[in-house]
């Protein structure tokens, strides 16, 4: 994939990431949309590693079923990283 489509696709990724956001923080706002919030949350999380995957030139699968290979991408890229855990958030503002 050449450098310009390559940072094309990673920017549209992004853009849907965003957008997904945006829809889960608008299902939040109905307690009978639960489902909803948490589909378009994950949707939002599932762009953003994709993206980040990207620009880390970490290569992945193009399909599902991959989760040991993200998990072994994941470690190897925050390996030397120390986190702290997020207090649980209920809100997505």
């Amino acid at each position: 994939m050449t450098s310009n489509k390559r940072t094309t696709t990673i920017e549209g990724w992004i853009d849907k990431a965003s957008n997904q956001l945006q829809a889960a923080r608008e299902h939040s706002k109905f307690p009978t949309q639960y489902s909803e919030t948490i589909q378009a949350a994950q949707e939002c999380v599932e762009l953003s590693v994709k993206s980040i995957l990207s620009l880390l030139n970490v290569t992945f699968p193009p399909s599902h079923g991959w989760e040991q290979d993200i998990t072994l991408a994941i470690i190897k890229v925050t390996s030397g990283y120390k986190f702290q855990t997020a207090a649980y958030r209920t809100d997505f503002s």
